[in-house]
This record gives C-alpha cells, structure tokens and sequence, in this order.
C-alpha cells in the first residue's frame, strides 16, 4: 500500500488529498459471513492508517449507499465518514440491514 501511495506522489508530484483502498476480497462469499478485510495483515492496515488512510470492504460503500437512499444519512455525512482516517469505516447510522464488519 505504501508503494502505491510513492507512486502517486512521485506522479503528480504532492501529496494525495485522500488514502482509500476499497477492498472487495471475499467476493464469493456472503456479505454476512465475510471476515474483516485484510485480515491476518495487521502491520500493513496500520501503517496504512496511520499514514491517513481508510480501508473499508465493499460492503461498507454499498450500506452507505443504501443509507444515503433512505435518508438516514446525508451526503455530508458520507463524504465526511470517507475523509476520516482510520482501518475501516463503518456507516454512522445503523439499520437493520446495516452491522458493523468490525
């Protein structure tokens, strides 16, 4: 992950606004049964944090959308939910269908 982020600095010579890596790792198994992404992987995922970075699974991008459509957050929120730093975002409000992965 960091070399990714060398890449982009060296490319367009400053610093990237934002660190997201969207993982889709386990696409054949079912949402409910997915284990955290990256998982086994801890080193890098802080590094990667601690750097300003979030990672998040698929999973989470499709619940905020879903939010987003129900009007159960705004698109400030989501926006705001993607500049935050840290290993995984989770939506900030909950439904029913919307659990935590972490």
């Amino acid at each position: 992950m960091r070399s990714l982020q060398q890449s982009l600095v060296l490319q367009h010579q400053r610093e990237p606004d934002a660190l997201w890596y969207i993982v889709n790792q386990f696409l054949s198994a079912d949402p409910e049964d997915r284990h955290p992404v990256l998982r086994g992987k801890d080193q890098d995922v802080e590094a990667f944090a601690e750097s300003g970075g979030l990672i998040m699974d698929t999973i989470e991008l499709f619940r905020s959308l879903m939010m987003l459509r129900r009007r159960e957050l705004t698109g400030d929120q989501v926006r705001a939910g993607f500049h935050t730093t840290g290993i995984y975002l989770t939506p900030t409000a909950a439904g029913p269908d919307d659990r935590p992965v972490v």
